[in-house]
């Protein structure tokens, strides 16, 4: 994992994107990169959510997270059977010695970077 220092966008990290109301408008957003360091958003900016998150690095090539994201943080209650969210999970790599940098998405995203709540995927609670 690369981490670059300064904005926590530019480093190895990893984003979720949630928008529980499934408008395509508000959403909010946690980023974690391989430090564990974590900035949490909305459509407005900064937001404070409450969730916890952990990196591991696994022998300085490989890392991943666990992350707990609370319902009240994100303004609803739980969710229900049936209930559903529009979600996207993304990565960003920066680039490195041997590889270019990496965009990689969960959702079909169809424009530029991320932020495109139009087209992220539907979670569906069982």
């Amino acid at each position: 994992p690369r981490i670059l220092g300064g904005a926590i966008w530019d480093d190895d990290e990893v984003e979720i994107w949630i928008d529980t109301n499934s408008d395509g408008d508000t959403y909010k957003q946690i980023i974690v990169n391989a430090d564990s360091e974590m900035m949490e958003l909305s459509q407005g900016g900064t937001e404070t959510i409450g969730s916890d998150c952990a990196a591991y690095v696994h022998e300085g090539t490989s890392w991943m997270v666990e992350m707990r994201i609370p319902f009240e943080g994100l303004g609803v209650a739980p969710p229900k059977p049936g209930d559903k969210w529009r979600l996207s999970l993304c990565r960003y790599r920066p680039p490195g010695d041997d590889f270019g940098s990496e965009l990689i998405v969960w959702a079909p995203l169809q424009r530029g970077g991320f932020k495109d709540l139009a087209n992220f995927g539907t979670l569906v609670f069982e």
